[in-house]
């Protein structure tokens, strides 16, 4: 049986904050601008996340720092190329659905390239 005290959670701490910070990286200094355009949007400069979209994807990072390290813990994997493995597995598993989540958004500007990926949340909505 797995108990909590079996799950890293310093891990858990880094894991969270490597995502958020990499995190705001991405959707500011290296990819704002491109990320604004593909949502239709002018790009601001200097502008300021909502502070729901900073707790929310800090939390979200926590959250799914916390259950890799359950399935970590439950696979009993151990070693740099066992994780490795098991990473490369859920982000084969689990990418293509938030991709597939602007699809959804009235801002999105081709729904028709993201809807393949996206499976029934897009169907009903758009077709």
């Amino acid at each position: 049986m797995l108990t909590l005290s079996d799950i890293s959670w310093t891990g858990i701490i880094a894991a969270a904050l490597a995502s958020f910070l990499l995190g705001g990286l991405w959707f500011t200094l290296l990819f704002g601008r491109a990320y604004a355009r593909a949502l239709g949007r002018a790009p601001v400069p200097k502008s300021r996340p909502a502070p729901l979209m900073i707790v929310g994807s800090a939390l979200w990072g926590l959250i799914t720092a916390f259950a890799t390290a359950v399935l970590m813990a439950r696979l009993g994997t151990g070693t740099l190329p066992e994780a490795l493995g098991l990473g490369l597995s859920l982000a084969a598993a689990i990418w293509p659905r938030p991709r597939s989540i602007p699809a959804s958004t009235p801002t999105s500007r081709a729904p028709s390239f993201k809807a393949p990926s996206a499976g029934p949340i897009i169907w009903p909505q758009r077709w």
